[in-house]
């Protein structure tokens, strides 16, 4: 039994909303409170759990910049109780639902092989004793962020006459010249290594066996009653009354089938082209062929003449190809035969072949799971448990395997129980996390999904979009209007803009719009969710509980972001200035000041990460969007420089810089633009004799 089951959740870690705390808090203590965001406390022991989840310590340098996320979640989460309602209860539900796993995480990850099955007050007491030691290879290291490392060195400190095999075999291995720090390293990374397996291998099964957990016997499926429940589903083959031709050439069969008008015309040409002599010799003739069965006369299994007859569809067929072996078809159809029902008689033996192949779903409330005897799971729990799977998933493991598992699930639970994990912190924090994770999908899949207009609503839209979807009606595009009219118009336009090329001088976003919209709404649904992030942060104020408060950024102003992007620039931060002009354009979409700074200041940073080809997309979009802007200027006649100079697409950059005399007639860079034209034009010429007269006069 694997230690970490395969199909055990993973929990982010983060705090929760106002509301949460009875389920997780029900028989605790009150917990020291870290902030609160809004009406949600954050506990001293959300941030343990997120920073052991993260590997970072509360006196890292990096503490602050991560703190901000957990935070950032839970103002999120908050946020999405206020506005989603019947959130909470749903969140809550699934908790109660997850229970099991949640224990199970818990003893698993926690206890079993974090702590080694050692209690906290025990390992603290061995940090506090050998604290230098732990600290010197990180002076900054806490004893939470070590302590997987104190546990390992507790057990081996009481296990030590078990180590000794470990470093007879670590010296047989390094040699004689190997330093005795090394070998004592090497065995010790091996002895661990082999009794963490060791719980891996053996804590499941045993604990199966301690609390009295069984797979229960199948039940006994009578085909009767499987019949009686569907008959419906046992019915005959449906077929085809078919005719064939056969031939190796394909291009001989093409010539054959122009000739053939009728069903005569095919007997006929059957009879003299066909390879296959059975099927020359009765003109052609299969009859009944069924789906699923194969071809008679030696052809054997070919799906392809059903394909070529959907519905009620007879006549004649293209050229069908059977790669093995290989041939070409040409049918004629002239009838199709339903499927049959089959009586219980006639039923029975494929009923009876289905259950043994376990093809039949067992009856919902059948027992899977006993615990002393009595149930404890039911089918249908497998059957949910399988829904959750992607289709992977469901190939890779078998009914058996995930009644395995959650009866497993059950047996670490029991066993958390009594040790008494429901009330450690971490599983506190556990549910907590849990709870958030599943209010912000939420939130983000009904921010993604919009609210779905009435086809009154959705017309004037209709009216405005409609042309760009190749004539199909405003009840065809009713999703598609609903999730257009979220959108800001500036986003709409800058999906086309950036994505045409520059050259392309069509302004018609409208006309594109069945080409953009898939890239449109994955940007969009993006732009929502940083919206709302930032949204929750301005209703939800921070206030910090500990004296030790980090220094985070919250409820930014977008002149405060400007001026973190312009201070961070000059530290040469293109990365995180790149982001913060990205959220500073999501956030202010319908602001076209900001949104052409913004897209100015991103073709920018292109350039200098020599990102080319979007630096272009950025220039070229600013320059059609907003020519009456200060930046549009300078936007467009870095896009021709670009063309120009770094990507040497001459012809391009001279019609973006024929573009800019025209727009700009009065701009100081004219002139510039003006030579650079003639230029290109001279081929290369002017900068030629330009570069000679410098040299020229240098040398004088």
């Amino acid at each position: 039994m694997q230690f970490y089951l395969p199909l055990a959740i993973g929990f982010g870690a983060c705090a929760f909303f106002a509301g949460c705390d009875s389920l997780a808090m029900q028989g605790q203590k009150e917990e020291a409170i870290y902030a609160t965001v809004g009406n949600a406390k954050v506990y001293e022991s959300d941030v343990d759990l997120f920073l052991l989840e993260r590997g970072v310590n509360r006196n890292s340098q990096k503490f602050d910049g991560q703190i901000v996320n957990l935070l950032r979640d839970v103002a999120f989460a908050e946020q999405g109780a206020k506005e989603f309602p019947g959130v909470v209860a749903a969140a809550d539900a699934y908790v109660q639902k997850m229970r099991s796993r949640l224990l199970t995480s818990v003893y698993q990850r926690f206890y079993a092989i974090d702590k080694m099955s050692y209690t906290d007050e025990a390992l603290l007491a061995h940090y506090k004793a050998n604290e230098a030691r732990f600290k010197s290879e990180d002076s900054t290291a806490t004893y939470l962020s070590v302590r997987s490392k104190v546990a390992e060195d507790l057990y081996i400190q009481e296990h030590a006459a078990d180590l000794a095999s470990y470093l007879e075999q670590a010296k047989n291995m390094l040699g004689p010249e190997a330093k005795q720090e090394d070998v004592e390293k090497n065995a010790r990374r091996r002895f661990i290594g082999d009794v963490k397996q060791n719980i891996m291998r053996s804590r499941g099964d045993e604990l199966v066996t301690k609390h009295h957990f069984e797979i229960a016997p199948p039940a006994t499926q009578d085909p009767r009653k499987i019949f009686d429940r569907d008959s419906t589903l046992w019915k005959t083959a449906q077929g085809l009354y078919a005719y064939d031709i056969e031939m190796s050439d394909s291009v001989a069969l093409a010539k054959v089938a122009e000739s053939i008008k009728n069903l005569d015309d095919f007997k006929q040409a059957a009879a003299k082209y066909s390879r296959n002599a059975l099927l020359a010799k009765r003109g052609g003739e299969l009859g009944v062929v069924l789906e699923d069965h194969a071809l008679p006369y030696g052809i054997g299994m070919e799906s392809g003449i059903f394909a070529a007859y959907p519905g009620e569809t007879v006549g004649l067929s293209k050229i069908v190809r059977v790669p093995n072996p290989s041939a070409f078809h040409l049918y004629f159809v002239t009838e199709h035969i339903p499927a049959k029902q089959k009586s219980f008689d006639r039923a029975k033996g494929a009923i009876e072949a289905a259950i043994a192949a376990g093809a039949i779903p067992a009856d919902s409330l059948d027992p899977v799971v006993l615990k002393n005897g009595s149930p404890v799971l039911l089918e249908r729990d497998v059957v949910e448990l399988r829904n959750e799977l992607s289709d992977f998933e469901r190939a890779r493991y078998s009914r058996t395997q995930l009644a395995t598992y959650m009866m497993t699930w059950l047996a670490f639970a029991d066993e958390a129980l009594e040790l008494g994990l429901d009330s450690s912190w971490e599983y506190r924090a556990l549910v907590r996390a849990t709870l958030r994770t599943q209010v912000k999908q939420f939130v983000t899949d009904s921010l993604k999904t919009g609210r779905k207009l009435s086809v009154e609503e959705a017309k004037p839209y209709f009216e405005k979009y409609g042309r760009g979807f190749d004539g199909k009606s405003v009840e065809e595009l009713l999703p598609v209007l609903s999730e257009l009219a979220s959108i800001p118009e500036n986003e709409i336009r800058f999906e086309y803009f950036y994505n045409k090329l520059p050259s392309d001088s069509s302004e018609d976003y409208i006309a594109a719009l069945s080409t953009t919209y898939p890239g449109l709404k994955t940007r969009s649904d993006e732009f929502k969710v940083r919206r709302f992030v930032s949204k929750a942060e301005n209703l939800n104020p921070l206030s910090f509980k500990t004296e030790n408060a980090p220094s985070v950024s919250w409820n930014i102003s977008t002149d405060v972001a400007i001026a973190r992007a312009d201070s961070l620039a000059s530290a040469h931060k293109r990365d995180m200035v790149r982001w913060e002009w990205s959220v500073i354009r999501a956030l202010n979409p319908g602001n076209d000041t900001l949104y052409a700074r913004a897209t100015y200041e991103l073709g920018k940073l292109e350039v200098d990460a020599s990102n080319y080809d979007e630096a272009i997309k950025e220039y070229s979009a600013l320059a059609y969007m907003f020519p009456a802007s200060e930046y549009a200027e300078k936007a467009l006649f870095n896009l021709g420089f670009v063309l120009d100079e770094n990507l040497e697409r001459k012809a391009e950059a001279a019609a973006m810089y024929r573009r800019f005399m025209a727009k700009y007639p009065q701009s100081e860079l004219t002139e510039s633009v003006s030579w650079l034209l003639k230029n290109i034009e001279s081929e290369g010429k002017l900068a030629d004799e330009l570069v000679k007269k410098i040299e020229k006069a240098e040398n004088q």
